[in-house]
């Protein structure tokens, strides 16, 4: 939930902002949620964006990953301060989201390549989360009365099984995405699609492939056919990239609950959607 007062001191935080960094902010982006993101301007024409929010464990991270990827498949860091809260990124032009594109094995295939250019192998000494923290919201998931309304005992034990299996079983770390899907990949010029808005989490490749299986929201609620058109897509990723098949359907499977778990406990309203997907994976 916003801070009133965050909110409040936003104005003059921005035209601070703008002095500072020597930029001209725009009308923010549209369908904003938990941060404030505004096309900039350099003094010497630069396209840019500028990205800022209240406190947040997220933002460090998000920082730090930019900083790690350096450029590579992924939107340039600029400047930022994680203790303020806001970084200034290179923009995406023309900017267009992978989800415009019709033809899902083509994009499918883009996010694979971005994905690909994203994974350098990483040591468990660096200040990232790892799966294993995120996979604690299953534990947790299950001592959640709402939860329990809305997601099978069945699910909740099988999700639960299966991610101990995989972490059990991890093959090389990189530092992951996190939450790679359609909506965060965009068009540019300096390469055909890059990602933006990393969330940097420790753990294997296979675990990537999660978030862009169950997306775009809009395309996969209400889809006749569904588990049908997740295996063309498990296939297809297998096809390109050599990964064991059943693990990426296996990881998928678990991080659909644990979306649904997220999406009950923040309140949101797609946890039928993944709840539907889980049940097409398994």
């Amino acid at each position: 939930m916003l801070d009133k007062n965050w909110l409040a001191t936003l104005p003059a935080f921005l035209k601070s902002m703008e002095k500072q960094l020597a930029i001209q902010l725009g009308a923010p982006f549209i369908n904003l949620t938990y941060h404030y993101v505004t096309p900039a301007i350099s003094a010497s024409g630069e396209a840019l964006v500028f990205k800022c929010g209240m406190p947040h464990k997220e933002m460090p991270t998000e920082i730090a990953a930019l900083q790690y990827y350096n450029g590579s498949g992924c939107v340039r860091l600029i400047a930022s301060d994680a203790e303020q809260g806001w970084l200034l990124m290179e923009a995406c032009q023309p900017g267009g989201v992978l989800t415009e594109l019709e033809d899902d094995e083509v994009a499918t295939n883009q996010a694979i390549q971005v994905m690909q250019k994203l994974w350098k192998p990483i040591g468990k000494e660096m200040a990232f989360p790892r799966i294993e923290n995120w996979l604690e919201g299953l534990n947790l998931m299950q001592h959640d009365l709402c939860a329990k309304e809305r997601i099978s005992k069945r699910l909740m034990d099988y999700s639960i099984g299966l991610s101990k299996e995989l972490c059990a079983s991890m093959g090389e770390l990189v530092l992951l995405h996190g939450d790679l899907h359609h909506d965060n990949i965009l068009s540019s010029n300096r390469a055909p699609y890059l990602a933006i808005d990393p969330k940097g989490l420790i753990g294997e490749r296979e675990y990537e492939f999660g978030a862009l299986i169950r997306n775009p929201v809009l395309k996969i609620k209400g889809m006749s056919g569904l588990a049908r058109f997740l295996n063309r897509r498990l296939d297809q990723i297998a096809a390109e990239t050599g990964f064991d098949r059943k693990r990426i359907q296996n990881w998928s499977m678990v991080q659909a609950i644990l979306a649904a778990y997220w999406q009950i406990e923040d309140g949101g309203t797609n946890d039928q959607i993944w709840i539907q997907c889980a049940e097409a994976l398994i």
